[in-house]
């Protein structure tokens, strides 16, 4: 990433230029997952979306950005919702899983 504002150690935080922040995206979502949880509560509901989505529903309920995973193509998650809060977050076994830092530090070694 060649912008000046770009942190690697916070790459979270970073907003490209006409886009949006995984930060920011991570509050888009968790908002948008709230209003799904409470639309259907007790029921279980699929939700396809990138994996940038899964990266940032991890970080919230874990409170880290550092080992927020991102899943290969097709891959998936389970996100558990009691008492109005979001408890767990777990890749299915089976998906491939890689931290966002390993990712950047693959690409940069090509």
């Amino acid at each position: 990433k060649s912008d000046p504002a770009y942190d690697p150690a916070r790459d979270w935080i970073w907003e490209p230029p006409d886009g949006e922040s995984r930060e920011a995206v991570r509050l888009r979502v968790i908002a948008a997952l709230k209003l799904v949880a409470a639309q259907f509560p007790d029921q279980e509901v699929v939700v396809v979306c990138h994996g940038v989505v899964i990266s940032s529903v991890f970080a919230h309920v874990t409170g880290n950005w550092e080992e927020a995973p991102i899943p290969a193509n097709c891959g998936m998650a389970i996100l558990e919702h009691e008492d109005g809060e979001f408890r767990r977050v777990e890749v299915v076994a089976g998906c491939a899983v890689t931290p966002s830092r390993q990712l950047e530090s693959e690409a940069s070694a090509r």
